[in-house]
Order: C-alpha cells, then sequence, then structure tokens
C-alpha cells in the first residue's frame, strides 16, 4: 500500500494481490506500528501492548508473527 500511496499508481505486482478484508485491517496497522525493522519477538508484542493498552489475543499475536515471518522471508529471497 505504501508503494501505491507513494507512486500515485498500483504497481504491476499488486495487480493481482486481492483487497485486505475490512475485518483484518486493524492489525494489518497494529503490525506497522510495532514493526521496527529487526524480526519480532513477543517480549517486543508484549511491551507494544502495554505500552499502548491494545490488548492482543493469542490468534492476533500469532497472525502479526506470522506477517513478520512473511517479511523476513521476503527480504530475504531478494536478496539471494
Amino acid at each position: 500500500m505504501q508503494v501505491w500511496k507513494t507512486l500515485k499508481r498500483k504497481p504491476p505486482q499488486l495487480a493481482d494481490a486481492p483487497e485486505l478484508p475490512e475485518e483484518l485491517r486493524y492489525l494489518w496497522e497494529w503490525f506497522r506500528e510495532v514493526f521496527a525493522g529487526e524480526p519480532l519477538t513477543y517480549a517486543e508484542m508484549q511491551a507494544w501492548s502495554s505500552m499502548t493498552g491494545k490488548r492482543l489475543k493469542g490468534w492476533e499475536s500469532e497472525l502479526i508473527k506470522s506477517l513478520d515471518r512473511i517479511f523476513w522471508k521476503v527480504q530475504h529471497d531478494r536478496r539471494s
């Protein structure tokens, strides 16, 4: 999304990407808030949760960790 906003057009790589379901948008925003440029730990998520008052349910924390793992896998694959 950020690339799209910056370029003012949809990049070709996102042409077939599905829309993010509105019901899950808050989790994407939470991931963006807690992401710090290093692989995410549960301790960091817990600290973020305490600091922001945003209480994570178990499945929400697992989904955020999955987003983080996907991000780092893509980063690694791009460098290879």
